[in-house]
């Protein structure tokens, strides 16, 4: 029961078609969507496996299978650009928030597995106040706090689930994401 326009544009969405100038991205596309060495181009055959000659539609289910798992990892790791208020970025959003408690939850509980510290998770306040800085801004909360009670030690744990990077520009956003605030001039 799919009306056609929506088949029209999935398929739109999934096909390369021949270009007159390759290195001039189509209307809506930009210079980084071409360039060979970037990964996540949206014109890469990985994210259109599907190639569209005259009218016809030239694929293999491999790929197209290939695509799906690409575009699930991308989904899943908040790296498929979307719309920022659409209900794909919202899930985007609640799939990533998911992995990285998860995450903080494995390491406090490889922490506490030693079986000789005091482990807590996510800290907001301490004897019931927010953590600030000197000037009174909240600072967030500490993902894992440990207490070595022998040695009369209070860890502070930053828990960062790095991802995955494919190329060096990834690397690089990779550590500006974790590293750097935008006002930064060190970054």
């Amino acid at each position: 029961n799919l009306d056609k326009s929506v088949v029209d544009k999935i398929i739109s969405d999934l096909s390369l078609s021949k270009r007159d100038d390759y290195l001039k991205p189509p209307h809506g596309y930009k210079k980084i969507d071409i360039w060979p060495w970037r990964f996540n181009r949206r014109l890469s055959f990985t994210r259109k496996p599907i190639a569209l000659v005259d009218n016809d539609l030239i694929w293999g289910n491999r790929q197209l299978y290939h695509c799906l798992l690409y575009t699930i990892d991308l989904i899943r790791d908040d790296k498929l650009p979307v719309n920022e208020k659409g209900k794909l970025k919202a899930l985007m959003s609640k799939i990533s928030n998911y992995s990285g408690n998860n995450f903080n939850d494995i390491v406090a509980n490889k922490i506490n597995s030693l079986g000789l510290f005091i482990v807590d998770l996510k800290v907001k306040k301490i004897n019931g106040k927010h953590i600030n800085s000197l000037d009174n801004n909240t600072l967030g909360d500490i993902d894992v706090l440990v207490i070595d009670q022998k040695k009369k030690k209070i860890i502070v744990v930053e828990v960062k689930n790095f991802g995955f990077s494919k190329t060096p520009y990834e690397m690089h956003q990779e550590y500006l994401r974790i590293f750097c605030d935008n006002g930064d001039k060190l970054c």
